[in-house]
């Protein structure tokens, strides 16, 4: 049968069971409603000049137990954006597109190749990368942000720089690489890329290597034909050094070239993307003495795009980014969602290239909420810009060792927010309230008897379940089984 715990159950239960044997007994619980002992603090100002900045968290019930709707907002008195500098960024991506990336990713008849896959999140890369380049420019009109794309086969040839609204987002194969693919030259695409930094207008360069298998050419010759119109292509000369898989040679080369990029601190971020090439294993190593840990694998084109739009935190975000919010979750806490407003559902889609205004982030069980990706709210009546975010929660009262005697338990741990103020940009931290609740827990007693009245059975075992979570109690010489410490909020089958 099942029963069902609640905090405001305070019932006699009567139950028949089979075979004619007799159970009855109580459950008991609270009558209290409100599991709420601690509200977090209502707005307070942060000690700045003029009250500039305010925060507060608040917790509220939803109606089930157990379940709580958190709210953070910050108040400022100016627009978040006007106290940031976006950083400047240049992009190189380079891209493989020897013969193996002709498979077909799957059987069947027209099926898209590996190219087709990986050009496609290529362009959905560049697309985003210029959108959030214009975002940029909003906030930041001096900022600079441009890609190259480099392009390598047996040799390779690049596209020089392009810069904010002017990057073109479709991709082509250069001739010189389109006409003769069988190899895969490391150190030919690193040449080239290379020749473009000392070109790049700005001094924060990063590369992102794209790549399915390992190197069998290198590179006899030097970049030539370098242009500097946003549609020239470079190219350099190659040398055939092995075909089929990986070579010695190839391999040394591929170093070679991306040794200077190391040389001018360039770091160099390597995706493998596993076309079902037999000598993985090698070229992961490859790639690993290329990139050292900054390595990632897939064979999954929409793994693929997320791992291109990854990259982005390397190589737009290696600056200070004040005005975020840093929110651990409590012990036996379980995030549950997010409460989109409109504004937010709005921006998650527009930014697609930065991420969601938050995320949950499992491995942490915390929330990072990030002000700079919100929409600008109007100023209020009160003269402030107000940004707020609801996110739903779950206290987990069966948790092993859950402690019902705490009647403040933490939802959260230190939840902080870095902010910058001042001219020049000061950043600096501060914290939230934390709120805090209380669980209830209930004791289920009854008397196990035989089909005669008055006999008391003893030693009969019982459980008491919840999916995973299992209670035992086994009735005693008076025919008594007591379940005690019941967590509240959960149905149950005896």
């Amino acid at each position: 049968m099942k029963i069902n715990l609640k905090k405001t159950l305070a019932l006699t239960l009567a139950i028949v069971m089979v075979l004619g044997l007799a159970v009855s007994g109580n459950v008991f619980a609270t009558e209290d409603t409100n599991q709420v002992t601690h509200e977090g603090a209502d707005l307070s100002n942060v000690a700045e000049v003029g009250n500039a900045l305010q925060i507060s968290k608040q917790i509220a019930g939803t109606g089930t137990e157990n379940e709580f709707d958190i709210t953070l907002t910050v108040k400022t008195l100016q627009d978040v954006r006007e106290t940031i500098i976006e950083p400047d960024a240049s992009v190189i991506l380079v891209l493989d597109r020897s013969a193996s990336m002709d498979k077909a990713i799957a059987t069947g008849k027209n099926q898209p190749s590996y190219w087709d896959k990986a050009k496609a999140a290529a362009e959905k890369f560049i697309a985003d990368f210029k959108a959030d380049a214009a975002r940029a420019e909003a906030i930041t009109p001096s900022v600079k942000r441009e890609i190259s794309v480099v392009i390598f086969a047996d040799g390779s040839a690049g596209r020089y720089w392009q810069l904010g609204s002017s990057i073109n987002t479709s991709l082509s194969v250069p001739s010189s690489v389109g006409g003769y693919k069988q190899g895969t030259n490391y150190e030919a695409a690193f040449k080239v890329a290379n020749s473009l930094v000392g070109s790049a207008h700005t001094a924060n360069v990063s590369v992102i290597f794209l790549t399915d298998g390992g190197p069998n050419h290198s590179a006899n010759g030097t970049v030539n034909n370098l242009q500097t119109t946003g549609t020239s292509e470079m190219e350099s000369d190659d040398g055939y050094v092995g075909g089929g898989g990986e070579s010695a040679t190839g391999v040394t080369a591929g170093e070679r070239g991306a040794k200077l990029l190391k040389d001018a601190g360039i770091p160099i971020y390597s995706i493998y993307y596993d076309t079902g090439y037999t000598g993985k294993d090698k070229a992961l190593q490859n790639l690993a003495a290329i990139s050292g840990s900054n390595v990632s694998e897939t064979d999954d084109a929409v793994a693929l795009e997320n791992l291109l739009k990854e990259t982005k935190k390397y190589t737009t975000d290696n600056t200070l980014s004040p005005w975020s919010v840093t929110d651990p979750m409590g012990a036996n806490v379980v995030f549950k969602s997010f409460a989109w407003t409109a504004e937010q559902v709005t921006a998650n889609a527009n930014d697609a290239f930065i991420g969601n205004v938050a995320e949950h982030q499992t491995g942490t069980n915390g929330i990072i909420w990030h002000i700079l990706r919100e929409a600008k709210p109007a100023v209020g009546t009160d003269g402030y810009y107000t940004y707020t975010l609801t996110y739903r929660v779950a206290l987990n009262n069966q948790a092993a060792g859950f402690d019902f005697t705490d009647l403040g338990h933490s939802m959260n741990g230190t939840t902080d927010l870095e902010y910058a103020v001042g001219s020049p940009i000061v950043v600096k931290h501060t914290e939230f309230d934390i709120p805090e609740v209380k669980a209830y827990k209930a004791d289920l007693t009854f008397t196990k008897t035989g089909a005669n009245p008055g006999t008391k059975l003893p030693g009969a075992t019982f459980t008491l379940t919840d999916g995973s979570y299992v209670l035992t109690a086994t009735s005693d010489a008076d025919g008594v089984v007591n379940f005690a410490n019941i967590p509240s909020g959960h149905t149950y089958i005896l």
